[in-house]
């Protein structure tokens, strides 16, 4: 799980506003990673891994019929895991995502699509990559601005790369 985790992470860094097919599904299967131990802590490891490839699989499908509501479930589900990876609540491991689910979701996402897509996809990024590592907590800290900015600036420069091609924003 730990390969899936590092390889969806660094791809949401540099990638991540680039494709929506794989923004979407990444961040369903990082949310199944992530959630799946809560409803079935004693099932071994496999099972949570199939049960975040379904779930990601499941956010292409929508994908694939309706790009509003993917982004609606993209945001949401960014929301909720970027909350949730900042703030841990043990007694109810539910309600950050919830609300990070909402608040991203419901009214940021759908309004600032490109920028808000890079923010959260870099910061995603940088956070599941600095878990990877064991550093002291000063740097820590310096490492996760480091990546997250990385993620952002070379985000920022693909956007404006397509912007001055004439592709896809």
């Amino acid at each position: 799980m730990v390969i899936a985790e590092s390889v969806a992470g660094a791809l949401l860094l540099i990638f991540g506003r680039d494709t929506d097919w794989m923004f979407v599904s990444a961040i369903g299967l990082l949310t199944g990673l992530r959630y799946s131990p809560y409803l079935f802590p004693n099932a071994p490891g496999w099972v949570h891994l199939v049960i975040a490839i379904v779930l990601a699989a499941i956010c292409f499908a929508v994908l694939t019929r309706s790009q509003g509501a993917a982004m609606a479930l993209g945001g949401f589900l960014t929301g909720g895991y970027l909350l949730s990876l900042l703030i841990m609540y043990p007694r109810n491991p539910w309600l950050p995502f919830v609300a990070g689910g909402l608040l991203v979701g419901g009214l940021v996402f759908t309004s600032l699509k490109n920028i808000t897509l890079i923010i959260t996809t870099s910061l995603i990024g940088a956070l599941i990559l600095v878990n990877l590592f064991r550093v002291p907590p000063n740097g820590r800290i310096i490492l996760l601005a480091g990546l997250f900015i990385a993620g952002g600036l070379i985000q920022a420069l693909l956007l404006n790369i397509e912007n001055k091609a004439g592709g896809p924003s």
